[in-house]
């Protein structure tokens, strides 16, 4: 999040594991149908460890917020911005495609429609042919 995350100590240890208990908690409801409704979830202790994780990431993200606006210079942004969100949405999508057969089907049918029997890499072209697996991700 360009913030040096080996100076904070304590709190680096509590955001490592916030985000960590957050990605169990996110998988372990999304493996549990009981969880699947929001009523019964938020009742679980499950939804309460989830909370508790988040309560920590917002505070961690909100102290840096408040640490770039202090030291703010146009030349501290990098290419690493952003990268927990974009790890977390892409953890949460193949999670739900995990659980979703036709979806599956349908983009091995698009991946094989586009690749047939090569073995090759994916070129620029490919990617824009992967029309269902885009909206997938998307979605």
């Amino acid at each position: 999040m360009g913030l040096n995350t080996d100076s904070i100590g304590e709190t680096k240890n509590r955001y490592f594991n916030a985000i960590h208990s957050f990605g169990k908690t996110t998988l372990e409801r999304s493996v549990q149908p009981l969880y699947y409704t929001d009523l019964t979830f938020n009742l679980s202790p499950l939804a309460r460890k989830q909370y508790q994780a988040v309560e920590v990431l917002h505070k961690f993200t909100t102290d840096v917020i408040r640490e770039r606006e202090r030291n703010f210079n146009d030349d501290d942004f990098n290419d690493t911005d952003g990268h927990d969100t974009t790890a977390m949405g892409l953890t949460f999508a193949l999670m739900l495609l995990a659980n979703q057969k036709d979806a599956q089907k349908r983009i091995i049918q698009e991946l094989d429609e586009i690749f047939g029997d090569s073995n090759r890499a994916a070129n620029y072209q490919d990617l824009q042919n992967m029309r269902y697996l885009e909206n997938c991700l998307k979605e």
